[in-house]
């Protein structure tokens, strides 16, 4: 059973807010400083969601019992997104430049968002069984969208990036979207520009 589409506008609206870590790094942090602040939050991150998988049961009932409303059915046996989010922002950083790891960290937040939105609302043609085309050109028109307001970004290579991205965000993989959507299209991008 899917959640309701008023959690999963809560749910949106968190994720949403994870926004703040790309802009912080673009417009306030060094690398350093960076790695320095989300190395440890995903830590945190990964060792709650281990924390609330394990059998440790006054523990774990409190977080479950929070989550539960905002939880995917996969979630409840697997790492929440925001622990795969917080895991591809340090890899991002690590391995891209910033702008690179900026934008493809904006694709997997902003574009899951317009995404889920349109396709739940207005989505009727199916591409797999939890994706739509209607989701899909949501994400792409939005990942387009960060690619123009990155400043001296070159629209070749960020138009091929998002649509790696949405290729990766509609086709469902074992590994969270949340980590492949910014890692495969960071990586498509970063390999475009050392041609």
């Amino acid at each position: 059973m899917e959640i309701s589409i008023a959690n999963e506008l809560k749910r949106k609206a968190i994720h949403l807010g994870a926004v703040v870590i790309p802009l912080s790094y673009y417009f306030l942090f060094s690398k350093h400083t960076a790695l320095c602040l989300f190395v440890p939050a995903a830590i945190i991150s990964v060792l709650m969601d281990i924390i609330r998988l394990s059998r440790w049961r006054p523990v774990t009932k409190v977080i479950r019992w929070f989550l539960r409303p905002i939880l995917r059915r996969h979630e409840r046996f697997d790492f929440t997104g925001s622990s795969y989010i917080l895991t591809a922002f340090v890899l991002s950083v690590i391995f891209f430049d910033k702008k690179i790891a900026v934008a493809v960290l904006c694709f997997a937040i902003v574009g899951d968002v317009a995404a889920a939105l349109v396709g739940r609302t207005f989505g009727r043609v199916k591409v797999n069984d939890k994706k739509t085309l209607e989701g899909s050109l949501a994400f792409f028109f939005m990942c387009i969208l960060i690619v123009i307001a990155i400043p001296s970004f070159p629209f070749w290579i960020g138009a091929l990036g998002a649509l790696v991205a949405t290729l990766m965000e509609a086709v469902s993989f074992p590994l969270n979207d949340n980590l492949t959507v910014p890692l495969v299209s960071g990586m498509a991008m970063k390999v475009l520009f050392m041609l």
